[in-house]
């Protein structure tokens, strides 16, 4: 009974993440067999993985890679495709929009999915293109549900059957899960500055994580 809270992690991090959940869904057979009054007609999950950037799609990978069913992983991504910031669409994605990190540090995996980064610090497009193409060859694209936007999730103790997380998409549908991980990342979201007079200010004003 727990839920984790998913962060980059270092290439050595990565399978002991994967380990740890591992050994304890082993222990968790329990969970595949949930009282039907609360499950109905939606989802019962081991995994839920809220998500579809870089941390969400490594936290898949580790699980798959240490034994968990892809089936019983589902990662759910609020935009149309896979990189979190740096899909197309996202809040990364504005003209000139780069990584100041070098691509051999920053792309994770790279000869497992056998990809050459095309410059040392590698631009936007590139960035969520791999993202996808990781997802695509690593197998792990079937358990992403795309425009998928969670709006809710709460912990639910059962008088029969296991307790589980109950999350609630903005389509009013509901996923079950054992064990519930937020990989949504906190740049996803932009924040405006409060400048004095922003309000009354005639000329045009955007943010370059709404680039018009």
């Amino acid at each position: 009974k727990f839920s984790v809270c998913v962060q980059p992690l270092l290439p050595t991090e990565r399978s002991c993440v994967g380990q740890a959940m591992a050994q304890h869904l082993g222990s968790a057979e329990c969970s595949r067999s949930v009282n039907a009054s609360r499950a109905k007609a939606d989802d019962v999950m081991e995994v839920c993985v809220v998500g579809a950037g870089f941390s969400g799609l490594l936290c898949a990978v580790a699980l798959r890679d240490q034994g968990v069913p892809l089936e019983s992983i589902c990662i759910l991504e609020a935009g149309p495709g896979c990189g979190g910031v740096w899909r197309e669409g996202g809040v990364g994605d504005y003209p000139g929009a780069a990584c100041d990190v070098e691509a051999y540090e920053y792309l994770p995996l790279l000869q497992r999915v056998g990809f050459v980064p095309s410059r040392k610090y590698v631009m936007q497009a590139e960035i969520g293109g791999y993202a996808a193409l990781l997802a695509d060859r690593l197998g792990i694209m079937p358990s992403i549900r795309f425009n998928t936007r969670v709006v809710d999730a709460r912990y639910r103790e059962a008088d029969h059957g296991p307790a589980l997380w109950e999350v609630k998409a903005e389509d009013g549908t509901s996923i079950y899960t054992q064990h519930l991980v937020m990989a949504c990342g906190p740049l996803s979201t932009p924040k405006f500055p409060t400048i004095s007079g922003m309000g009354s200010f005639p000329g045009p004003t955007f943010h370059t994580a709404k680039w018009d």
